[in-house]
């Protein structure tokens, strides 16, 4: 495809999503498929001497520009956001999303070719992108073990947070496999639309249902912009779970950052599936369900409202809200809690949350624990292959990415989520839908009460 015509396209998409969309949507679509075209503009000539003749129709490679039309295509479908049927995306918006993604991941090969070095192995990133695409149309189901310990570790007698370890298993582990621990099922972004379809987020639910969880957790992002504006598909996707709201299991959630843009959608949803969303609120779970075992009886749960940046005192201030509903009788109950959960979408609230959870929790012998995504699990990164590492890792504060970070009696799980927004496709990190298996010596036997 000659270069020009690259550009015309690019141009002709820009345009048309400024006049029928918004000029915000427009801007995102010149950037993005600005560095599209600019990667596959530097790469032609060294595409055209590489590929067999079987490509080429003339002067023509058709694979090009097949997957420059259908890049086009997706980005207009989203002028008018919505679900689409599975033929469309198996046929426009995967092949459209594995354009961006080997497109970003070959910009360094891009940049060689114009400054006239050879671009060797400028294949890999576009086998990179294929095996993200299969990457991002799976999830692991992992069964895993935290042992909440109330006392301190070397390192975060600052409000320092420290790695911690957890074992995991394949598989959602079910009711009573697990001993004495008490099992939260956590999901997180599942990112209704072009990679998490109805159908997938429904089987999940299944899938969660059959693990007979003592309480289900959702740290949010139910939602892309092609989901909003259709909750009856969310609210069927989370159908199955009205089974546990009906046998007593406890559904709690939260906001993440996309809910934000449509939060009737969110609530109306999570209402016809018996979840509380918690909006910087809390409520008190009394476990009635008897079973032997050491677990919680009483366990306070707070759910944060998603904000893009605060402060630890206006974070404090957002939640002296919910402390000041509560009654006498209630809070005499939640200093006796086992056990304080906390919903918040972005693990970076963590830090913030520290001297909070000190308030919620005043009973020094009980733990905490704070279940959060948000950051996909850095989405790029070697934890496929065993080695702990993602590109967030570059940055100089810990992100708490993945994985179970202390500090002192408070502790932080951030799961990889169940899908993701943003970056194309997931490389090196697979999504995650949990079991979290909770231990404490603290907690006594139930039927010993």
């Amino acid at each position: 495809m000659p270069i020009w015509l690259l550009w015309l396209g690019w141009a002709s998409v820009v345009v048309l999503s400024a006049a029928l969309r918004t000029r915000l949507y427009a801007a995102f679509s010149a950037v993005v498929l600005g560095l599209v075209t600019f990667s596959w503009s530097a790469l032609g000539a060294t595409w055209q001497s590489a590929l067999p003749e079987v490509f080429f129709a003339g002067s023509i490679c058709w694979p090009v520009v097949a997957l420059q039309l259908v890049t086009w295509l997706h980005f207009l479908s989203l002028i008018r956001p919505r679900l689409r049927s599975w033929p469309f995306r198996l046929l426009v918006t995967w092949p459209g999303l594995w354009v961006v993604a080997a497109s970003w991941l070959s910009a360094p090969w891009a940049v060689a070719a114009l400054l006239g070095l050879p671009p060797w192995g400028w294949w890999l990133p576009f086998l990179a992108a294929t095996y993200g695409l299969w990457e991002s149309l799976v999830c692991r189901l992992e069964s895993v073990g935290v042992r909440l310990d109330p006392q301190a570790i070397p390192g975060t007698e600052h409000g320092l947070p420290e790695r911690a370890e957890v074992t995991r298993r394949a598989g959602l582990a079910v009711a009573g496999s697990s001993g004495d621990a008490f099992r939260i099922v956590h999901l997180t972004d599942p990112h209704l639309g072009a990679l998490v379809s109805p159908a997938r987020l429904r089987a999940a639910c299944r899938d969660i249902v059959e693990s007979r969880p003592d309480l289900v957790a959702i740290t949010g992002d139910f939602l892309t912009m092609e989901s909003q504006r259709e909750p009856e598909r969310l609210a069927w996707s989370l159908e199955p779970l009205k089974e546990l709201d009906r046998e007593g299991v406890p559904l709690v959630a939260c906001n993440g950052n996309h809910d934000l843009e449509a939060p009737s959608t969110v609530q109306s949803a999570c209402s016809a599936a018996g979840i509380q969303l918690l909006v910087d609120d809390g409520v008190l779970l009394s476990m009635g369900k008897e079973r032997e075992g050491r677990i919680p009886r009483r366990i306070h749960v707070v759910g944060l409202d998603y904000r893009f940046s605060e402060s630890p005192e206006e974070l404090a201030d957002r939640l002296s809200g919910e402390r000041q509903r509560s009654s006498p009788e209630s809070e005499a109950a939640t200093v006796g809690a086992d056990l304080v959960l906390a919903l918040a979408h972005a693990p970076s609230s963590f830090r913030r949350l520290l001297p909070v959870l000190e308030t919620l929790s005043p009973n020094p012998h009980a733990p905490t624990i704070t279940l959060s995504g948000h950051l996909h699990g850095g989405q790029l990164g070697l934890l496929r292959f065993g080695i702990d590492w993602t590109i967030l890792r570059l940055s100089r504060q810990p992100a708490f990415e993945h994985g179970l970070w202390r500090a002192g009696r408070h502790h932080l799980y951030s799961s990889r989520g169940f899908g993701h927004y943003g970056f194309p496709f997931r490389i090196g990190v697979p999504a995650e839908l949990s079991v979290l298996e909770l231990t404490f010596d603290g907690w006594q036997s139930r039927s010993s009460r």
